[in-house]
């Protein structure tokens, strides 16, 4: 998952009359913070309160944006564990119908990629291609199905391109479900991942962490980007002292 930021205004759904302009920042590593854009005014961000589980967003683009389960950090930043960028979540567990997560190293327990070299080119001339696989079903019950699928995340600039394959794991319901029915479902495969990589290990240990970025679908069928980091949200857990959700498990 590569970084990316919305700059616009901001608000807390309990007080929509209040806008404040803010740019979002989301990193793979640092997680998603939103930050100030102008200097600090006497009144205090969301009205001196220091937890939230819902803050409304509109970027300048018109994107929707809803932060869950956040809290400041200083009196310039407040601390997101998830974003969903698409629509506004009326609450912290709002109902979805298909969720997509990306665990850390699951491409490489995958194995197979759809990125290929043009064998027949010789340098200087390159040539690369990427035919989308189909998805892989691996589990499917009366609630949910479950399946493996592949992306691709290209950039194209004048004299930059670059190519990278996204292996994530993608849910569907039957109807729709609370956010939190598929973070469950999602914390069992991060479970049945570790156990597998340690179980391959030489001396037992996996050394590795999980994070996770997904996309949710409220009933729709594009579904939004919904990036955040575990392994942040947990340092920031213990730094803070706040208990939020968590989309991927430890």
């Amino acid at each position: 998952m590569k970084s990316f930021e919305h700059t616009g205004f901001w608000w807390d759904p309990r007080a929509p009359e209040t806008r404040w302009p803010r740019t979002l920042r989301f990193d793979p590593v640092k997680g998603a913070v939103l930050s100030r854009t102008m200097p600090l005014h006497p009144s205090r961000f969301f009205h001196d309160s220091k937890e939230f589980d819902v803050i409304h967003g509109e970027s300048v683009t018109s994107s929707r944006v809803t932060l869950l389960h956040c809290f400041e950090r200083s009196h310039s930043d407040v601390f997101a564990n998830a974003v969903l960028v698409g629509f506004h979540a009326e609450s912290a567990d709002p109902a979805i119908v298909t969720a997509a997560a990306v665990i850390e190293h699951l491409d490489e327990w995958w194995g197979p990629s759809a990125i290929t070299h043009d064998a027949s080119s010789h340098y200087p001339n390159v040539g690369i291609g990427y035919a989308q696989p189909d998805d892989v079903e691996v589990y499917a019950d009366a609630d949910m199905q479950m399946s493996i699928c592949a992306g691709p995340l290209t950039s194209f600039e004048r004299r930059h391109v670059s190519l990278a394959e996204e292996i994530r794991l993608e849910l569907r319901a039957a109807a729709p479900q609370p956010l939190s029915a598929f973070q469950r479902r999602v914390h069992a495969c991060q479970d049945l991942r570790l156990g597998s990589a340690q179980l391959g290990s030489g001396d037992g240990v996996c050394s590795t962490h999980t994070r996770s970025i997904g996309r949710f679908q409220p009933g729709r069928s594009s579904r939004p980007r919904i990036p955040r980091s575990d392994q942040v949200a947990a340092a920031s857990r213990r730094a803070m002292r706040t208990p939020p959700a968590s989309l991927a498990g430890r």
